[in-house]
């Protein structure tokens, strides 16, 4: 399983990368966090038939081949996937913009 995560508090440009990416590896699960800004919310809540997008808790995390993350570099401003961040054979793609230090890595399993 492949999946595409964003950053807690998901703001517009953090659902436009999730989006994106979803077209550039149509196989992966767009996960968002649960916890969205106000403005994203009312958006999806109006566009719901439009997006598919899965919330953390429903990802079986032992099953995540890939995880891909957009907009953010940091374990924790992800939601309840942090466990992923010791999982061995993980591939883990990033895009992100941000120039701060980054604390996930790209990594392609042995």
């Amino acid at each position: 399983m492949q999946i595409i995560t964003t950053h807690k508090g998901t703001d517009f440009d953090a659902a436009a990368s999730v989006m994106a990416v979803k077209i550039l590896y149509p196989e992966a699960v767009a996960v968002l966090p649960k916890s969205l800004n106000p403005n994203v919310k009312a958006f999806l809540s109006i566009h719901k038939d439009v997006f598919d997008f899965q919330t953390p808790d429903k990802i079986e995390l032992e099953e995540v081949m890939r995880l891909i993350v957009v907009d953010t570099n940091r374990w924790d401003r992800l939601d309840r996937l942090k466990r992923l961040k010791e999982k061995a054979n993980l591939e883990i793609f990033l895009w992100d913009h941000h120039l701060n230090r980054e604390e996930i890595r790209c990594r392609r399993p042995a």
